[in-house]
């Protein structure tokens, strides 16, 4: 059977397609021709040129396969122009539903976000609600340009459902795991936390879930998921500060330092005058993901435990789980050819195994250029958005 994965250079459709090419399926990614193939470079994957803006290349990938898993999307909580974030997510997941549906593909698996969950009055508070499928999505919660894109899209999706082409939905919570090469949003918490940047946080919570549990709900998803209905694809509801405390037992006393409680209120967010505290502490959030991050999302993935068999158990605990989750060598080795690898965002368990079997230092050095310039985009695209808040709040000071 041939299938095809978009998103397949990043994060969770990078490990899904790499999945499922060690399970013997043919497998196509559709990559932008200036994506950074490495979570794919060495497996049995067929990539295909294209993108999802446009339709021809997308009814070349799409031309003799069974099955398509969309994982592709714009996951930002800050663009230079918002409309990017829409064109893809929104325009682009009904370019890809529309050429599915024209080479007879006979079922899509989207994936979506538990930021479209909808989550009961108290949730997170002592009576223990949890957000589910069931529940609507609450529109004051739908925060910003990327959830309101993937709500948009999620819709577009499941009215896509029909006897011609079969859609489930799949709600990946908070993912963490290996091949989060960019990073991720979440995957940079860990990130920031070892480098001693987080020095402060906010009394929030996430669900936690490891990566290749959410490629494995994908595939199950597909296999016995029920046509238009969604699934939650999580384990573990935790505060930010437990995050941060399995993390520090990993890291060590040196860790163990990380900061404050800044509290939850909007207000003390903002006493950072003129800046609107464009990033939370050192993390490098963007105003719109502090917002975000004012709801903690708990939620229960119980639904696509009992119905598809996704391998996490609701609310429990699996042996050795909460190290496991976040088990990564995110950790300075106290080489400085070490870090600096780390910061340029490269694969760390790869790195961090060959420098330390006695790789040279040249060898290293030239692999780390390699991703300098990654790194400085990534720079570049934060001063941006300092500068961006900046011109916005001295136009406000003006107005007013």
């Amino acid at each position: 059977m041939t299938t095809l994965v978009t998103g397949a250079t990043g994060f969770i459709g990078g490990n899904l397609a790499r999945r499922l090419a060690s399970r013997g399926e043919h497998v196509r990614a559709l990559v932008r021709p200036a994506a950074n193939d490495l979570v794919i470079r060495d497996a049995a994957v067929k990539q295909c040129p294209g993108n999802l803006l446009d339709v021809e290349s997308l009814r070349r990938a799409v031309k003799g396969c069974e099955t398509v898993y969309h994982c592709a999307a714009t996951y930002s909580f800050w663009a230079k122009r918002p409309s990017d974030i829409y064109d893809t997510n929104v325009a682009g997941t009904k370019h890809l539903l529309d050429a599915a549906r024209s080479a007879g593909v006979r079922r899509v698996v989207f994936t979506s976000s538990v930021s479209t969950v909808g989550l009961p009055d108290g949730v997170g508070d002592d009576r223990g609600e949890l957000g589910s499928e069931e529940i609507p999505a609450n529109p004051s919660h739908l925060i910003g340009n990327y959830k309101q894109s993937k709500y948009a899209a999620e819709q577009i999706a499941l009215d896509a459902n029909g006897d011609d082409l079969e859609v489930v939905v799949v709600n990946p919570c908070a993912p963490v795991g290996k091949w989060d090469v960019k990073p991720t949003p979440t995957g940079r918490i860990p990130l920031d936390f070892a480098r001693g940047r987080i020095p402060g946080y906010l009394d929030t919570g996430m669900n936690l879930v490891d990566v290749a549990d959410v490629a494995e709900g994908h595939i199950l998803a597909m296999e016995r998921g029920r046509p238009g209905e969604r699934y939650i694809l999580g384990h573990r509801n935790l505060t930010l500060r437990q995050v941060f405390g399995m993390l520090a037992e990993i890291t060590g006393p040196r860790a163990h330092a990380f900061g404050s409680h800044i509290g939850s209120s909007w207000a003390r967010l903002t006493a950072i005058n003129g800046w609107k505290a464009a990033y939370c502490a050192a993390s490098r959030q963007s105003v719109e993901g502090i917002k975000v991050a004012r709801h903690p999302m708990y939620v229960s993935c119980r639904k696509a435990v009992t119905r598809v068999g996704n391998p996490t158990e609701p609310g429990g605990k699996r042996p050795g789980e909460s190290r496991r989750l976040v088990r990564r060598p995110w950790v300075p080795a106290g080489s400085l050819l070490t870090m600096v690898l780390l910061s340029c965002h490269t694969d760390a368990d790869k790195i961090i195994g060959r420098h330390g079997r006695g790789t040279t230092a040249g060898a290293i050095l030239d692999e780390a250029i390699g991703r300098l310039q990654d790194h400085f985009r990534c720079i570049q695209n934060d001063l941006g958005y300092w500068w961006g808040e900046l011109e916005s709040n001295n136009t406000m000071e003006a107005n007013t």
